[in-house]
């Protein structure tokens, strides 16, 4: 209609969309035998308040007897919207419509892709590009050539996706969620269309002729205690299996992999691969993608015989406490992530910058055991210093205990989103970590930030640095900042505060010999106000010293923690503008 202003129209509470699909039933189920109203609200509730699947299932089920409710209950439990009797094609094809009309296979891709994550999930864009990347051979995709322009052309996608409601905006802007009608069409389309499979809530592992001839597979058990000692598959490239409802983890049997060669992609969460992983793995010569989520593991030396094709790792909250030499082999990595491995304490000295190709580097953000902290029987760990010859790298998670561990050269000119963290004291919390992944516009330079934490050393990275760093790098894209512990009597200079255009979060806690959140000292520009324009919250807790937010000249604090002209000094003045 080409409005100015969109507005989204909400899905139907339990409450209305009872009463709707009452309307089309009749009214007398409710009064009916309790075992046909359960069913009734079980249905209702399987259509997640969606008026065109409450209005085409109600109209389907209306004078039916209870074999065809029954019928339609365990159908929707599997997925199977359009082969209720009756239900007239509406829904499928009114959705199936929405599908056709997208411009872009990539956007279908994307679409059918995201199917396969559970019912109700969460999905991470993170995921959603490593996907899309590994597929991208598949798809005959010219473009993206590098891990960031496939963010950039996922988040696009998404958004068209959302425009059409097919997908929908998850906890946080980084996360999506698909609704589940909308999913159960998906899953049809894909098996039509692409020979997917995908089965969730499942006890027994599905007959042989059910996947042996599917492109893709997404196994989702629900109490499944064995799988098949060889999963005969030939032209499967793309097999996801999540165990983590299950009630014991999977073993992987040996050989399980020997007929699946064209397997390009292999995501596994909650599965033991210990103490060795399948020699059948290290068989798959056309593997782009390895994920071993919440995987019990063992060694892991044996992947370095995918170093052909591999360039997508991920052993993100498995139990690993070493990364073998062996890693340092896979030369063709871009991506490495073991995030939330909260047991690793070493990797040894050269493997990281072996990784030459790396875009993205995720480390556990409890890992602070880097050359310099320890040298605890006399272990030769990784250095900071490595980091340095990944000149690729465009994303990283980090922790870094001691900003004196720092190279003197520090310079990350391609990172573009990010989190580190320097600070001898860091509380580690793994849902906050999952759910606020950190992005920024692109960047040049250790110092356009968009979220960092920082404590004790902020001089150097803030301020007057200790080491050169360009001082036409500085902070246009900070948008959080948050400091503690700082031994520093100012935050900023006056031309470090005028750059900072973008901040709308600070915070700064417990800095007892802080007079000051910017210097006094000559500016040329002393006359003209210094404006935070996009600053929305601002939280200044147990400073003791604190004078005022820009100091006039000639004021310092005392011993005992008040200005030496109190009674003229103003927290605020009119040398900045909030």
């Amino acid at each position: 209609m080409d409005v100015d202003v969109g507005f989204h129209v909400e899905f139907l509470t339990k409450e209305e969309a009872w009463t709707l699909f009452k309307k089309k039933v009749g009214n007398h189920v409710d009064s009916h035998d309790e075992p046909l109203r359960d069913i009734a609200w079980a249905i209702c509730n399987k259509c997640r308040g969606l008026p065109v699947a409450i209005n085409a299932i109600g109209g389907a089920l209306k004078g039916k007897d209870m074999h065809a409710w029954k019928d339609a209950l365990h159908k929707l439990k599997n997925s199977m919207l359009k082969d209720i009797v009756g239900i007239n094609q509406k829904v499928y094809a009114s959705l199936k419509w929405s599908y056709d009309q997208l411009a872009s296979e990539d956007a279908k891709s994307c679409f059918l892709l995201c199917c396969l994550f559970a019912e109700d999930a969460e999905i991470s864009i993170d995921d959603l590009v490593r996907y899309y990347m590994a597929w991208r051979t598949l798809n005959h995709y010219q473009m993206p050539v590098t891990l960031e322009q496939g963010f950039d052309r996922v988040c696009t996608v998404v958004d068209t996706l959302k425009s059409c409601c097919l997908l929908l905006d998850g906890e946080s802007k980084h996360l999506v969620k698909m609704h589940d009608v909308v999913r159960d069409i998906a899953i049809s389309i894909a098996k039509d269309e692409k020979s997917f499979l995908v089965k969730h809530g499942f006890k027994d592992w599905p007959e042989k002729v059910a996947y042996e001839h599917c492109s893709v597979i997404s196994l989702r058990p629900d109490d499944v205690r064995k799988v098949p000692d060889k999963l005969v598959c030939p032209e499967l490239h793309t097999l996801r299996l999540d165990c983590a409802t299950n009630r014991s983890p999977l073993q992987i049997p040996d050989e399980f992999f020997i007929g699946t060669g064209n397997l390009m992609v292999l995501d596994l969460t909650r599965v033991i691969m210990s103490p060795l992983l399948p020699a059948s793995l290290a068989k798959l010569a056309k593997l782009q993608m390895l994920c071993l989520n919440r995987c019990h593991l063992g060694d892991i030396s044996i992947l370095k015989d995918l170093k052909v094709h591999l360039e997508i790792l991920s052993l993100r909250g498995s139990n690993i406490e070493v990364l073998p030499p062996e890693v340092g082999e896979l030369t063709r990595l871009r991506l490495l992530d073991m995030s939330d491995c909260l047991q690793l304490g070493m990797i040894p000295k050269g493997v990281i910058s072996k990784l030459f190709r790396l875009e993205e580097l995720h480390m556990p953000m409890n890992f602070g055991k880097w050359e310099g902290t320890t040298n605890e029987r006399k272990i030769s760990n990784a250095s900071l210093d490595e980091l340095m010859s990944l000149t690729r790298l465009t994303t990283l998670n980090i922790w870094i205990p001691d900003a004196a561990l720092l190279p003197e050269d520090l310079s990350f000119e391609n990172l573009v989103r990010f989190e580190i963290i320097i600070s001898k004291r860091f509380e580690y919390d793994p849902v906050r970590h999952f759910r606020h992944r950190v992005y920024t516009k692109p960047l040049t330079g250790i110092l356009i930030l968009e979220n960092f934490h920082v404590a004790n050393n902020l001089e150097f990275l803030l301020g007057k640095p200790k080491r050169s760093i360009p001082r036409n790098v500085l902070y246009p894209y900070l948008t959080d900042l948050s400091v503690r512990d700082c031994g520093m009597k100012y935050l900023f200079s006056p031309s470090c505060a005028r750059e900072l255009v973008g901040l709308q979060r600070l915070t700064i806690k417990h800095c007892g010999v802080m007079e000051g959140v910017i210097e006094t000292e000559k500016d040329k520009d002393e006359d003209i106000p210094i404006i935070f324009s996009g600053l929305k919250l601002l939280n200044l807790k147990n400073l003791p010293n604190l004078i005022s937010f820009y100091p006039e000249k000639g004021k310092t604090a005392t011993s005992s923690g008040s200005s030496s002209d109190h009674a003229q000094t103003v927290l605020f003045n009119d040398k900045v503008m909030l």
